[in-house]
This record gives C-alpha cells, structure tokens and sequence, in this order.
C-alpha cells in the first residue's frame, strides 16, 4: 500500500557507523548514525567499550579419558523427550549404549502440577557416534539447560560436537568448530565415581575402631591392679564405746567381730554368767563377816 507523508519523514535513509579507536584517546567509542526521512533527523547511538583480560575456564584436554564426538541433530532428537520442566541430565555408559536420563523434581507452579520426581532415559547406540571412549557405568551429571544451548549452538554451526571429561565433579568441555569460530562450553559436573565409596569406607573402618577402643579403660586397669594387689585388708579396731565416738558402722562391725567374754574391764558389760558379781551383798546368806579394816569419821584406825 501507499505510505503516508509521516512514514517517509521517520524512515531511515542510511546509517553510518564509526569506531573511534585512536591511541592518543582514553575512551573507545562506537558510534552509529541514522538519518531519517526528508526531514534529516539524526539518531545518535554511542557504545563506550575498553579492552579487557577474557577469563577462560581451565580445562587440560591432554588429562581427558573420556570421549565422545556426535552430530548435534542426534543430541537434539533426545531432548525433545524431555519435559520441559527437567533440571539435570545424566549421561553414563552402559552395555553399549550411551544413556541420558534427565530428573524433573516436584513442581506445582501454575497449571503444572508434579507430585513426584520423574526421570526420562534415552539410549543412542555407540555405533551411531562418530568417536566414542568412555568408561561404562561412570555417571556425571549437569544442568539440562547448559547442554541444550550447547547442542543449540552447535546446530546452529552445522558443527560436530565433541565432549570430554575425566571423572564425576570434575569440568565437563563441549567443543566444536565452524569457518574459524572456535568454541567451548566448560561446565562443571556432579556425581560419583564408581569404586569412590569403597575406599572412604575402608579409610573411616580405623577411625571409627580407634574411636570405640576403650583405651582410658585399659590404662586404669593397669593402674589400679597393682595398687590392689599390693593394698593389704582393714584391719579390724576393736572401738571402746566409752569414748563416745563409735559410728552406727563400727557398732556394727563390733558386733559382728565381737571378741569372747572376758573379765577385763575394758568393756562396761559382762557375761549374764557373771552377773552374780554385781549383785547386792546379803548378809543373811553368807556367814559370818571377817574382820575388816575400816576408818570412821574421826580416821582413826578402829
């Protein structure tokens, strides 16, 4: 259709682009211009910019034991039976095959409505890579929307795409290159290895029986059998009640260790035998009394 006076006056005519990058300058500038229509209206964008130190994520490829090389259409055809929701991706080897698994934790956002965690497995057949050396049952895991940017990118390329990688927690590389452009996507893994939890166990077995082993227990019992063997039995006291000061324990320590009646008057009881000792005299039982040495009251001798 016909366009109106305004469309003209606002269309842009050119566009000039000018890169301000001279030695003597602090600043690099990009300028581009627009002209616009029979009114000669000018737009005016500038982009300062600096030269910086790119940072690249170390990875050693001489230390890589395992890879693969693959067409990005195949990796692509295994992502379109993953849900959208899913998170990670497992990638392990396994009777030929090479098996990616990816988890969808549980969601309820929106419409979406996830009770439980599900995982989706598709195996591609090894023959169908163009390069494939990994070690089976070695399991590493990274984030699903890392892997599908790199196989998009890859496609985009029309790029074989390689992976190489060590062992679980350790960078993972996807690389490929295309009319010049090299790239490569670094990114870190999760897992375990196959034969990792063996040894932690066998190197926690003496920590854990040093820690039971009762060694406090063996060094007092060392300790103390000497000092009970060499420790002689109490000696028995014999406790005179007279002081006073006898406990409820010797009392009964002295009645059970009680000595045989005697007449010695270290005791203040005697035998019931002997209780005729103590009586009162009586007079009309005995006979007649023997002379006796007295004193009266004046203490002379009668």
């Amino acid at each position: 259709g016909k366009t109106s006076g305004r469309d003209k006056d606002t269309s842009v005519e050119r566009c000039e682009v000018e890169l301000q990058e001279d030695l003597d300058e602090t600043e690099c500038r990009l300028v581009i211009r627009l002209i616009c229509g029979l009114a000669g209206v000018i737009k005016l964008y500038k982009l300062t910019y600096e030269p910086v130190h790119v940072q690249h994520a170390i990875f050693d490829r001489s230390k890589a034991t395992n890879e693969w090389s693959i067409e990005p259409k195949y990796l692509k055809e295994i992502t379109d039976h993953f849900g959208p929701s899913a998170e990670h991706l497992d990638i392990y080897s396994e009777q030929g095959k090479a098996v990616f698994t990816s988890f969808t934790t549980k969601s309820s956002d929106g419409k979406e409505i996830l009770r439980q965690p599900v995982h989706t497995s598709v195996a591609i057949e090894k023959r169908d890579f163009d390069y494939y050396l990994a070690e089976d049952h070695l399991h590493v895991a990274i984030h699903m929307k890392d892997f599908k940017a790199a196989i998009a990118h890859a496609e985009t390329a029309n790029a074989k795409i390689t992976a190489r990688f060590t062992r679980p927690s350790r960078p993972l590389q996807f690389a490929y290159e295309s009319e010049g452009v090299k790239t490569e996507f670094t990114l870190m893994t999760r897992g375990e290895s196959p034969g990792e939890d063996v040894p932690g166990s066998s190197r926690a077995a003496p920590q854990l029986s040093a820690r039971q082993t009762p060694a406090p227990v063996q060094i007092s019992q060392r300790n103390t059998a000497p000092e009970t063997a060499q420790m002689p039995p109490p000696r028995s006291r014999s406790i005179r009640p007279l002081t006073g000061t006898s406990t409820r324990a010797s009392q009964s320590n002295t009645e059970t260790q009680q000595p045989p009646p005697s007449m010695e008057f270290d005791s203040l009881f005697v035998p019931a035998d002997d209780d005729r000792q103590w009586d009162v005299p009586n007079d009309e039982d005995e006979g007649p009394v023997e002379d006796e040495l007295g004193w009266d009251a004046t203490g002379e001798q009668v």
